[in-house]
C-alpha cells in the first residue's frame, strides 16, 4: 500500500505532486499535438484544470480510506469550485447545439 497522507500537509503535498504531474501530462499533450507555439494564450485554465483533478482525487482516496478524509479535514472549499464548476456546466448545456 502507498503511503498515504496522515495530515493536511501531506494533503497539500498530494495535491501539488498530482497538479504538476496533470500539467506536465497536459504540456505534452499540447506540444505534441500542435507544438508550442499554439498554446492557448489562458493557461490559468489549466491549472485550475489541474487542481481541481488533484483535489477530486484526493477525495476519492479519502472515500476508501477514512484516514485520508480526516487529513484532509472540510472540504468546503472544494465544493465550492465543484458547486460553481456545476451551475456554469449546467448554463452552457442550456445552448443550443
Amino acid at each position: 500500500m502507498p503511503h498515504l497522507p496522515t495530515d493536511e500537509n501531506e494533503v497539500y503535498q498530494w495535491i501539488a505532486v498530482i497538479t504538476a504531474i496533470y500539467l506536465a501530462v497536459a504540456y505534452s499533450i499540447q506540444y505534441f499535438k500542435k507544438g508550442f507555439q499554439a498554446q492557448d494564450a489562458h493557461q490559468m485554465t489549466r491549472i485550475f484544470d489541474g487542481t481541481t483533478f488533484a483535489g477530486s482525487i484526493m477525495l476519492m482516496l479519502g472515500f476508501f480510506y477514512p484516514t485520508v478524509l480526516k487529513a484532509i479535514g472540510s472540504t468546503h472549499a472544494f465544493l465550492l469550485v465543484a458547486g460553481f464548476g456545476g451551475i456554469i456546466y449546467g448554463l452552457h448545456a442550456l445552448r443550443p447545439r
